[in-house]
C-alpha cells in the first residue's frame, strides 16, 4: 500500500499507512504471526484480514519480530 509507520505499543502492534486506514491488532498467544526475512505478515483470528509489514533495511523486521515476540509471550 506504500509507505508508512510501525507503532510497537505494551498493548498492541499498529500500521499506519500515509494514505488510508489504520491496522492494529491486540498481543495475544493465538494470533498468527510470521517473521520473514523482509518482513511480517500477520493473519487475524476474525475475518480474512491479513496484515503485512514489509521494510527496506534487512534488519527492521529482525528487531520489531523480537520485540513482539518478548511482548506476546
Amino acid at each position: 500500500m506504500g509507505d508508512g509507520y510501525v507503532i510497537i505499543t505494551n498493548k498492541r502492534l499498529v500500521l499506519r499507512p500515509a494514505q488510508g486506514k489504520l491496522a492494529a491488532f491486540a498481543y495475544a498467544p493465538e494470533v498468527n504471526l510470521f517473521l520473514y526475512s523482509d518482513g511480517i505478515r500477520i493473519e487475524r483470528t476474525v475475518g480474512n484480514t491479513i496484515l503485512r509489514f514489509k521494510s527496506k533495511s534487512d534488519g527492521t523486521a529482525e528487531i520489531a519480530g523480537e520485540l513482539l515476540s518478548a511482548l506476546m509471550r
